[in-house]
């Protein structure tokens, strides 16, 4: 039993030239760090391919105004083929992003028919009846992933998998029929494990991100580290209590703010510098 995460192609408009109106540029994926982390944690073992760390200059012009980048899906699914998971978990995290996402799952599909795929993230939580509608994921987790997915997967693993078992995900039954379980209650204690090597380490065991690679623009940069500086991003909390109308976080989550801890936020800091 093997799960590939895999942060899928990255979009980015363009101007009435074809020219990029910003940055093409990668982030450390923290969904893949808190997943794996769980999951590896639960003795499962994982890989990690993120799509936009190669070839991330490679601009792909996908219409008038929008083009993709990083690797194509040709070698993504190359690297597939080459890890043979039997699990599949690629992360939805924008709305403008969910057609990146519903090609990745068809290609998937007609390539390795006996993958299952699991789709996640913040956009697929707030509209995954839009991802069923474009493409067939086998299930949507909804919300906070860590426990859902490793409850999820044991699941599957079982003879007789009763997904309905499981809270916190959709999926469609034998007879074709969208299903929603329960939603499972919202993560308080975060002092998780997080999949450090896995996620900032690629198959080569070199480092996956770097400051030029990920930084927005140079007003984000301190010019005195040099361009070939690691990157590394951390989130100690989750929640905002803003309630800004464009956010899709508050309506699931609230306006309570829960907080990993100073103690632990110190450590991976310490992880981070020390060892990475």
């Amino acid at each position: 039993m093997s799960v590939l995460f895999i942060a899928p192609q990255k979009s980015v408009t363009l101007d009435d030239n074809g020219k990029p109106v910003q940055k093409a540029r990668a982030n450390v994926s923290l969904p893949a760090l808190t997943i794996l982390g769980a999951l590896e944690n639960a003795g499962i073992a994982c890989q990690f391919l993120d799509a936009t760390t190669d070839n991330c200059g490679e601009i792909r012009q996908r219409s008038a105004h929008l083009a993709t980048f990083g690797l194509p899906i040709e070698e993504i699914l190359d690297c597939v083929s080459g890890q043979k998971p039997k699990y599949v978990l690629i992360t939805s995290m924008f709305t403008f992003e969910q057609m990146l996402v519903d090609d990745l799952v068809i290609e998937i599909r007609r390539r390795f028919p006996k993958i299952k795929i699991i789709v996640a993230g913040i956009h697929a939580s707030a509209r995954p009846l839009w991802h069923f509608d474009s493409s067939s994921p086998d299930v949507i987790v909804l919300g906070e992933g860590e426990e859902t997915v490793v409850e999820l997967i044991r699941e599957l693993e079982k003879e007789t998998p009763n997904l309905a078992l499981v809270y916190g995900v959709m999926f469609r039954n034998s007879q074709g029929e969208l299903v929603r379980t329960p939603p499972r209650k919202m993560i308080l204690e975060l002092n998780r494990p997080w999949a450090f090597d896995t996620v900032l380490l690629n198959p080569k065991s070199e480092l996956r991100y770097w400051d030029d690679l990920t930084a927005k623009s140079p007003v984000y940069r301190e010019p005195r580290l040099g361009s070939n500086t690691p990157s590394f991003s951390l989130y100690g909390s989750r929640g905002c209590p803003f309630g800004c109308s464009y956010c899709a976080t508050t309506p699931r989550d609230g306006t309570k703010v829960r907080h990993m801890g100073s103690s632990r936020m110190f450590e991976d800091f310490k992880t981070a510098r020390e060892v990475y």
